[in-house]
């Protein structure tokens, strides 16, 4: 940040009478490539300790374990600095310096959480610069209260703290409390800058106004300064502000330090748009410098009055004025004896300058790197129209050096002959070898650079350069092959000891991404409080093509430079058809819907992107269009968008729902138009098509502003795309994203090849590549496979295939690589993965399945022996078999039947599970449920006893048990002479009448080889209640009633039960129950009606209980 105060001083003095010829004073010198820039201040400027960068207090060297507490004030000292919303107040500036990475907390807040110990009793603004005091690290105003804390964490080097007051009266005594650490973390993490909005009352612009700080000189171009000074009672900025001068001047031009729009109309020039009334303008609270460009009439003499508009932001309406209208007078310049006319610059005694420099800076070029200069500045002073006079020179030494490297080399073919139109870039900056095949890359910033080299015909190759800034450039050659098809779709199987290898011939298939940004993402999007969907719409180029994977690229810094990104923890993705191909946006019901995907970020980098493999769900194009939609699910998403430039071509492919239908983001929210970081990448007919979406390139280097942020500013390290979506649940990848082109598949046009073998490579830890196989094609179109053998169970191994052709002029070539495979061998069955098959291994499995451990995802392979995804009996089953001996091939065409069934034994207190089965039990496993406040249940057992079968249980939680079933020897489960097979003992904990439901489900019954049977029904059940001791009949209640009666009866066993009513003379009144009754506490009602539903009369009445065994009679008395 250039300081208003310095930039107002040297032009002040340009009019000072100095009475001695002074010289400049503090000069210092910045040196560049073949250049060194010098700044220095005006004659008789002396500055004091703390008031500017040029002079500050030390604070101290900050190392790990650094806590100091720093008194200081601001009362004596002058406001030199401001930020961009306020810190309007005094200021005075400490030196810090930084030894390695530290966490380095700047705070005026207690220490305490909650605590009132404050470093400061008024409303301070903290300023954090790098070390050259115009880049602003970081900033906080109120982050205790009033008070302003900063904490991030700082990388080795000079720093520079302003410590500030909010506005003008913001000022006084302080405690700045200073504490560093040692930090594994880059550069960055800074705590948020925030004002409390409750002192934001009084939004005005009284008070503000517009000086000239230059003479005019009549009849002669010339450029005058001015300052803008916004004055407020609290923040209101100024959206714009114009000057009219007088109607015989020219004006020619104008600038400001925020670049707003300048409009000339005649002899009034504006600045912005001073009637905006907008949220927030472009000038805040503090003196801002801006010139005019300008022919003066020949007949101006004399002062000129210049009158001015200065038009507000207009944020709150409870104050006025919102703009002011005055004006100013314009002197002219009629030089004295003595007056300061501006510098010399001298370069080893010799004067630079053509001109005299009026300003106080000045770049003194054509210098050779590495050697030392003897620099000087000298003050002009007027003596007469023609003489001037020169003060002694300031003088300083200064050795420019190189800051730039560059690249150079040739590129050739594989015979050695040089390439002809290669395109050769690193980053934005290119160049096009001739017919010698050379190439110079200039200006580059030094450090690891990505250099990207592409000829037609041939495959692009990528190289990282380590940038040096010196006078020779890095060599770096390149040698491109022929561009030929390539194998495609490898897929890698894992066996035991083994992983089979498959791929489609080149041609048959192709593999490519799609989409619509170019290599920088500049902001990102999202809703600040969530609720939103963003989506692309895609066109495959060729049809059919089968959508392999999407990749979605988040920023990793929030829409206010905030250091933590997207926070979307509970995405959701979504893919929708249009075979139409209308362009009007998603319909219908999604094809596919991915939950619950976390895209949030950590801000530790600025862009991260996430991988969702779709590899196995046959996502099929064969016509029109496929969208790929993302549901923020209520976090601000951070979606990475490409703005600049904007592409209309594409902007029917971004798509937005803010809850009120799907709309294009360039009608809705013009302003935020872009092409969405979302890809694509498919598989499918390849296409005669040569138009590529893009291709990234990746760029290193440490990014500090958006305009900076690059799609691919990792190494594209990553090259495994066989992520298992569904078992792995990892999304973000260690490096970006490497797009894969859109391929070429019309050598044959150009050069006439033959494909002769296959080269399968394999992939070592150090990425070099071993080839393990020489295959012969099989034809085109046709699967290739090959089985690798010989390998370790549990190391992962990844693969890649070549396709060698014999070219007429290039001979035997290979093409680039297909996609990379991955796979790790593994033995089925090895749950415990020693490579032993044994009973230990099927006791882990049920441990698996009870739910008692959680397998790994190899674990889960492993034991999924039948391979449907699931772990169940059958698995237990298959493994017992490995371990048998037999054979785990599973039947074919022949499936069992099965039915179960549940019943209480009362006299025992057990549940007796009954099993038909048409087959061979091999084993048995359900789920039983039950209410726990009701019911308790024991440990399972067989109603027979088998030598080698085993049962086990787990509780897998209140009210749910797991039962498994099966022979360790390989033998069957054979059930007693009624089926039943299982056992629980159960415990009642209700009351006389209560009733408590228990069901079997998830019954998995399996026959040999672990073939599943059909189960007749998926849940079984029975009802369990508390079972009297006697045989009872109860008196009813009430007697004597009317219109109801309740008569209760307990029986201890299940039996044919009849209750009937008989009047005084022994007829039958009612029959009330008949029927074939479950043992337990029961109730019938008796209305006072007959079979015939007449109501009898009153009197006496005889109830009577019947069974086969026992009966009992009572009397009851009914009155009307």
């Amino acid at each position: 940040m250039k300081k208003g105060m310095i930039l107002f001083l040297s032009l002040f003095f340009l009019n000072f009478k100095i009475l001695a010829q002074s010289a400049p004073t503090y000069l210092s010198a910045v040196s560049g490539d073949e250049e060194v820039t010098l700044s220095w201040l005006p004659p008789g400027t002396s500055l004091t300790q703390g008031e500017t960068c040029a002079l500050p207090f030390f604070g101290g060297t900050l190392v790990d374990g650094f806590s100091e507490t720093i008194q200081g004030n601001t009362i004596e000292f002058e406001d030199d600095f401001q930020n961009s919303t306020s810190a309007t107040g005094k200021d005075v500036v400490y030196q810090f310096e930084v030894v390695g990475n530290l966490d380095v907390t700047f705070s005026f807040c207690d220490p305490q959480e909650g605590g009132t110990n404050d470093g400061a009793s008024w409303d301070t603004y903290l300023l954090l610069y790098s070390d050259d005091c115009e880049t602003l690290v970081a900033s906080n105003d109120d982050f205790c209260s009033l008070r302003s804390e900063i904490s991030g964490t700082l990388s080795e080097g000079t720093y520079f703290l302003v410590v500030d007051g909010y506005n003008s009266i913001a000022e006084g005594q302080f405690e700045l409390r200073v504490d560093a650490s040692s930090s594994a973390r880059e550069f960055g993490h800074f705590n948020e800058d925030q004002t409390s909005m409750e002192k934001i009352t009084d939004r005005e612009l009284a008070g503000s106004n517009i000086v000239a700080l230059d003479e005019y000189t009549a009849g002669s171009e010339q450029t005058i300064d001015f300052i803008l000074t916004v004055v407020s009672s609290d923040v209101e900025w100024v959206d714009g502000f114009s000057l009219s001068f007088p109607g015989d001047w020219e004006i020619l031009g104008g600038t400001s330090e925020q670049n707003q729009p300048v409009n000339i109309d005649e002899n009034v020039i504006t600045f912005g748009n001073p009637d905006a009334g907008s949220e927030l303008g472009p000038w805040n609270i503090s003196e801002h410098p801006f010139s005019v460009t300008l022919m003066t009439s020949n007949d101006a003499s004399g002062d000129v009055n210049v009158s001015y508009y200065i038009g507000g932001d207009q944020y709150a309406t409870a104050a006025e004025p919102h703009f002011v209208e005055g004006s100013l007078i314009l002197s002219e310049y009629i030089p004295s004896t003595g007056d300061l006319m501006g510098y010399n610059i001298y370069k080893d005694n010799i004067v630079h300058n053509s001109n005299i420099v009026v300003s106080n800076s000045y770049i003194v070029d054509g210098l050779t790197n590495g050697t030392e200069y003897t620099l000087g500045v000298t003050a002009v002073y007027f003596v007469s129209d023609d003489q001037n006079d020169e003060s002694d020179p300031i003088t300083i030494l200064a050795t420019p050096n190189f800051i730039y490297g560059d690249i150079a080399g040739i590129v050739n073919d594989v015979n050695g002959s040089p390439i002809n139109g290669a395109i050769v870039s690193v980053g934005a900056i290119s160049d096009t070898t001739g017919t010698d095949g050379s190439y110079l890359i200039s200006n580059l910033n030094i450090g690891t650079q990505i250099i990207n080299v592409s000829a037609n015909n041939f495959y692009s190759e990528s190289f990282t350069v380590n940038v040096l800034a010196q006078a020779d450039p890095i060599i770096q050659n390149f040698i491109l092959s022929p561009d030929l098809p390539s194998p495609v779709s490898l897929n890698a199987i894992p066996g035991n000891e083994e992983v089979k290898l498959t791929w489609r011939s080149p041609g048959s298939l192709v593999e490519y991404d799609l989409a619509y940004y170019d290599e920088l993402f500049e902001d990102p999007i999202g809703c600040g409080s969530g609720g939103c969907m963003f989506g692309v719409r895609f066109t495959p180029l060729a049809y059919p093509a089968t959508l392999e994977h999407i990749v979605i690229s988040i920023q990793g810094f929030n829409y206010m430079g905030y250091d933590y990104g997207g926070t979307s923890s509970s995405a959701e993705v979504m893919v929708y058809l249009d075979p139409e191909g209308n362009a009007e946006g998603p319909s219908g019901e999604p094809y596919l819907t991915l939950n619950n995907i976390d895209l949030s970020t950590d801000g530790s980098e600025p862009t991260e992107q996430f991988l969702l493999n779709l590899g196995t769900q046959s996502v099929e194009v064969v016509s029109g269009d496929i969208y790929i939609i993302i549901d923020d699910g209520g976090g601000f998403l951070s979606l990475s968008n490409d703005t600049e430039p904007l592409s209309p071509s594409n902007y029917d492919r971004n798509w937005l729902n803010v809850g009120t239908g799907w709309g294009l983001i360039s009608d809705g929210y013009p302003d935020f138009t872009g092409d969405f970081g979302i890809l694509a990448g498919f598989i499918g007919a390849p296409s005669t098509s040569f138009q590529q979406a893009y291709a990234t390139t990746s760029i290193s280097g440490i990014i500090n502003s958006y305009d900076e942020i690059n799609a691919n500013r990792l190494t594209n390290a990553y090259v495994n795309l066989n992520i298992d979506y569904y078992s792995s649940g990892q999304y973000l990848l260690d490096g970006l994203y490497n797009v894969r082109p859109i391929p070429s598949i019309n050598q044959s046009s150009v050069r006439n090849e033959t494909l002769t073998a296959y080269k399968v490579y394999q992939i070592n830890d150090d990425l070099s590549s071993s080839l393990v196989a020489t295959i012969e094609p099989t034809g085109t179109g046709l699967d290739s496979t090959t089985t690798i053998t010989g390998l370790t169970n549990y190391y992962n191994y990844c693969f890649k295939v070549m396709a060698q052709w014999d070219s007429d002029d290039y001979g035997l070539v290979e093409s680039t690589s297909s996609n990379t495979a991955c796979a790790t061998p593994f033995a089925f069955g090895d749950a415990n993965f020693d490579s032993d098959i044994t009973i230990e291994d099927v006791l882990t499995l049920v441990d698996f399945i009870l739910e008692e451990t959680t397998p790994s995802i190899a674990a889960f392979n492993n034991s999924d022996v039948n391979m449907d995804e699931e772990l169940n009996i059958a698995d237990v089953v298959m493994v017992v078999d490995i371990i048998s001996g037999s054979s785990t091939a599973r039947l074919s065409n022949y499936v069992n039947f099965a039915s179960i069934e549940m019943k209480p034994y009362y006299n025992t207190s057990d549940l007796m599970i009954n099993l038909s089965f048409d087959g061979v039990l091999k084993g048995l496993e359900f789920n039983i449920e039950y209410d726990n406040d009701f019911l308790s249940l024991s440990t399972p057992s067989l109603s027979v006893m088998q030598e080698n079968v085993v049962i086990t249980f787990n509780q897998i939680e209140d009210g749910l048990m797991k039962v498994i079933v099966f022979d360790i020897a390989g033998e069957s489960v054979i059930p007693d002479e009624n089926n039943d097979i299982i056992k629980i003992p159960f415990n009642f904990l209700g009351e006389v009448l209560d009733e408590s439901k228990v069901s079997i489900n998830n019954v998995i019954v399996s026959g040999p080889k672990g073939n599943i049977a059909n189960v007749s029904s998926d849940i079984v059940s029975t009802s369990i209640r508390l079972v009297p001791g006697v045989f009872t009949l109860h008196q009813n209640y009430p007697n004597p009633f009317n219109p109801i009666t309740e008569i209760r009866f307990d029986i201890p066993e299940e039996t044919q039960v009849d209750i009937s009513i008989f009047n005084l003379m022994g007829q039958k009144v009612k029959t009330l129950k008949s029927e074939k009754t479950t043992p337990g506490y029961h109730i019938v009602q008796w209305d006072g009606t007959n079979d015939n539903g007449m109501q009898v009369s009153t009197g006496m009445y005889f109830y009577t209980l019947q069974t086969k065994m026992q009966s009992a009679m009572k009397k009851m008395l009914f009155l009307k």
